[in-house]
């Protein structure tokens, strides 16, 4: 099956009688899955951008409940991004060498890094990278 594109016209005669009709047909399938994948990929992207901004709204609204002062709250956004960027980073090397045999962590080191997302003591998490065998 092919997606086509048809244009019909009247064919007339000199005094203006429709005495026919002259079709063309045009594939625009490729047009099509193009258009398919481009709102897929657009898609995907509105979802990867949207992830970090609700993330960060969900830890500003998490602290907001345990803080008094801006100071208090500009601190603990700081110390929980730090801590989400280090359990991201702790993830990452198998996210971007598909080919490479991924590098294990311990997953105590990870769970202590998302934790520190909770904890207001974030700035304390060890950023070491334990390898199991």
């Amino acid at each position: 099956m092919i997606h086509v594109s048809v244009t019909i016209s009247p064919i007339k005669n000199v005094e203006g009688r429709i005495i026919g009709a002259s079709k063309i047909e045009r594939d625009i399938t490729k047009g099509k899955q193009a258009q398919e994948t481009q709102a897929l990929l657009i898609g995907e992207m509105r979802h990867r951008v949207n992830n970090p901004f609700a993330v960060t709204n969900a830890l500003v609204g998490m602290i907001a409940r345990s803080v008094k002062t801006p100071q208090e709250m500009a601190a603990a956004i700081q110390a929980r991004l730090a801590a989400l960027n280090r359990a991201h980073e702790l993830t990452r090397p198998s996210l971007i060498n598909t080919e490479a045999e991924p590098s294990q962590i311990m997953l105590s080191t990870l769970i202590r890094a998302i934790l520190a997302l909770r904890t207001p003591a974030t700035r304390n998490v060890s950023t070491s990278r334990d390898v199991t065998c």
